[in-house]
């Protein structure tokens, strides 16, 4: 049950579900959306004028621009940042989804972490850090494992009579442990 849901839902178009990904490549639609920018789109039963959609181009290839004329089934299509309109004028079959959210630049993200180079400096960076939080000494803890709060430079000072004592360490004893030895 659960699964079916998923897949009419949210399962990707590549498997035939409803929803798409379309990185976004160009200056047509500027300044709604950039290059590098990631648009999810959503398959839908119908779209209207001003959507914003992605879809199929007669000779292989995807674009995402503005619908701006619906007639009986077929659209006309328009980039925010054109003054004309498409060639195209596609039916419902050629459109992949209705643009329902838009990532700026996790395709530029995406696209970095995918070379081999890059992959590796990032890993090269995780494991130094890493290794110096390894190296770097945990302060000794007397209170059970958790550690005393900190004074604020606010707080008024503590006198030396409640001052709590140093835990004593058999190795300083006698050289000013307190308290002192028995």
């Amino acid at each position: 049950m659960l699964g079916s849901a998923w897949y009419f839902f949210l399962a990707p178009s590549g498997i035939g579900g409803p929803v798409g990904v379309v990185w976004v490549s160009g200056t047509s639609m500027e300044p709604t959306m950039h290059t590098g920018d990631i648009a999810v789109v959503y398959r839908s039963d119908s779209y209207d004028v001003g959507d914003v959609v992605a879809f199929e181009i007669p000779g292989g290839g995807t674009v995402i621009h503005r619908i701006t004329e619906a007639d009986d089934g077929q659209y006309r299509f328009q980039g925010d940042n054109r003054d004309y309109t498409d060639p195209w004028r596609l039916g419902d079959d050629a459109i992949v989804g209705r643009e329902i959210v838009t990532i700026p630049h996790a395709g530029t993200v995406s696209a970095f972490l995918g070379r081999p180079t890059s992959l590796a400096l990032l890993a090269m960076a995780l494991t130094l850090l890493w290794w110096f939080r390894r190296q770097t000494p945990e302060p000794a803890s007397h209170s059970g494992g958790r550690e005393p709060a900190r004074p604020s430079p606010w707080d008024p000072p503590i006198p030396a009579a409640a001052a709590p004592p140093r835990c004593h360490d058999d190795r300083t004893a006698g050289a000013g442990a307190w308290p002192p030895p028995r």
